[in-house]
């Protein structure tokens, strides 16, 4: 039933794409929200150097867009299938696109000669296979990749903090021959103090399969326990006293973090946490989704594979090495990468 709604939805997007025809539009930007950490502050810093911008947002970020983005020069539309039409001209008037994460509609809209497409990944980095290295992806599916081909060909260029990154992208992303923009992550930018308390934060990432009941994390296994929950996944549920907090406010909270295959692992070494993965059901991981070279390089002193072999290693967790991820960051990372924008809008 996806299968058919996918190739119905494809289907009318190539057909409105042959019928709507406008040219790219000087100093028009669309820009994609999903996530909010990295385009926000691009955004924000757009809007005040009098961009024209269509933002196509997840109805979640409704209060953002209407407390934070409430400007003239912001044209907001959800990304919900009863705006496809909007969707379509917006993308197709920029003279840039700003995207945040796939999305199938790329792969149906003839880009312009004359426009660029910025991808800014929603992380700091991947541990996991993605891409056409994930392990749910049906290779032998010819329809299917090359669906995934015409979205990642789509884009020109890729935003990234450090070298590990390309490698990644032009692996997992059909991206050899892509241009990289080597000027760090708006994520990275904001600086985390260290908490005075014995706060432990776990931000465990999504699983499409249930976790054994052994291998769960409870409050009753690590004191002072705060579990930040991935929103779709239903094996963990966010601390009540912690759900109002954005990730940088949760973070703020504690000095350790414990995750898994989450890139957050890389997001807050860099930020000064310490870090321990917990991953007791890595072989099924990797087996589901896919496990890459990065993760396996870490150190087997960052890895717990039980509750009692992650007790034992709080009390001594080591700094690791973080440069192939973070090598391009600078502290003004979004006045570089709205600075390059601006260079394509003219």
């Amino acid at each position: 039933m996806r299968t058919m709604i996918k190739v119905i939805y494809i289907t009318i997007i190539k057909v409105m794409d042959r019928i709507i025809t406008i040219k790219p539009k000087n100093n028009h930007i669309v820009v994609t929200m999903t996530f909010t950490e990295d385009v926000l502050p691009i955004i924000k810093k757009l809007v005040s150097q009098n961009v024209d911008i269509t933002l196509l947002y997840h109805p979640k970020y409704n209060d953002v867009v209407n407390k934070q983005l409430n400007y003239d020069n912001i044209t907001a539309i959800p990304l919900n299938n009863k705006y496809v039409i909007q969707h379509i001209r917006a993308v197709k008037r920029a003279k840039v696109v700003l995207i945040d994460t796939y999305y199938l509609m790329f792969g149906a809209i003839t880009k312009q000669i004359d426009q660029e497409v910025i991808q800014i990944w929603h992380a700091s980095s991947a541990l996991k296979r993605f891409g056409l290295e994930d392990r749910s992806v049906d290779l032998s599916n010819n329809k299917m990749v090359n669906q995934y081909k015409r979205v990642y060909d789509f884009t020109d260029s890729y935003i990234v903090a450090g070298d590990n990154m390309i490698d990644i992208f032009k692996q997992s992303l059909n991206a050899t021959h892509k241009h990289f923009i080597k000027t760090g992550l708006p994520r990275l930018e904001n600086e985390v103090p260290q908490s005075e308390g014995d706060a432990v934060l776990f931000v465990p990432t999504y699983r499409d399969y249930t976790l054994k009941e052994s291998d769960k994390l409870t409050h009753h296994d690590i004191a002072h326990l705060l579990i930040r929950a991935h929103p779709s996944d239903n094996n963990y549920k966010t601390d009540h006293e912690i759900s109002h907090l954005s990730l940088d406010e949760c973070m703020n909270l504690a000095n350790i973090i414990i995750t898994d295959y989450s890139s957050l692992a890389v997001e807050a070494l860099y930020k000064g946490k310490r870090v321990l993965l917990y991953v007791p059901d890595e072989a099924v991981y990797d087996t589901a989704r896919g496990l890459n070279q990065y993760y396996y390089a870490l150190p087997a002193n960052l890895k717990a594979y039980s509750v009692e072999d992650l007790q034992n290693k709080l009390s001594s967790i080591e700094r690791i090495n973080i440069n192939g991820w973070t090598n391009y960051q600078t502290n003004h990372a979004t006045d570089d990468i709205v600075h390059y924008i601006k260079e394509q809008l003219s």
